[in-house]
């Protein structure tokens, strides 16, 4: 395996490992605590099929973290995942291009 891969690999896990759990939490308390927006979201899961959905989710994180209205939990999330998610993607880009230059 090639350093470039190695580190690809390891921003990946590592991105997957700290997102994951963090957008179920949050999709739970969405559920739990303001029923009325999970529904209008479409009802978010872990595996959402449509962009639409996908981006509404995104969306009403950075309204919860920017004007906040509902739990604190939900806000902590929000807040957390709108700094994260672009970190992470960033760096996943950061890794791929890495490769494709170590790779010619």
């Amino acid at each position: 395996m090639t350093d470039a891969v190695a580190w690809f690999l390891m921003v990946f896990l590592a991105g997957l490992a700290i997102t994951v759990p963090a957008y179920v939490a949050l999709m739970r308390a969405v559920a739990r605590d303001d029923p009325d927006a999970f529904e209008s979201l479409g009802r978010p899961h872990l595996l959402m099929g449509s962009p639409r959905r996908s981006i509404g989710l995104q969306r009403y994180m950075l309204e919860q973290s920017v004007r906040p209205s509902a739990t604190p939990a939900i806000v902590t999330l929000s807040r957390f995942l709108v700094i994260v998610t672009p970190i992470y993607v960033v760096a996943v880009f950061w890794a791929i291009g890495r490769i494709l230059i170590r790779t010619g």
